[in-house]
């Protein structure tokens, strides 16, 4: 890919990415609160709650070890994928 193309690719393919993950997010927020819809508003709230405690936890050790290069992002990348794929191992019906 010419050098010109790159910095459009790339956003182009985040801009998908993340219009994506806008529709995946919500709906499926919406399945998991199906259980608890008559205190929906609550459920709500306290799963937002606990994705931005557990976001702030994760990143963290993440900013900490910055030095200069994207390797200690890298490597938190990949280590919190391995652990989700583990959960999502563990926990499959």
């Amino acid at each position: 890919m010419p050098e010109m193309l790159a910095f459009p690719a790339h956003i182009l393919w985040s801009i998908a990415l993340f219009s994506m993950m806008s529709l995946t997010m919500g709906n499926l927020n919406a399945l998991a609160m199906e259980p608890v819809g008559h205190i929906a508003g609550l459920a709500a709230s306290v799963m937002t709650s606990v994705a931005t405690v557990a976001s702030v936890v994760l990143a963290v050790p993440v900013g900490l070890a910055f030095n200069g290069t994207a390797m200690p992002l890298m490597a938190g990348v990949a280590v919190f994928v391995a652990c989700a794929l583990a959960l999502m191992r563990l926990v499959r019906r």
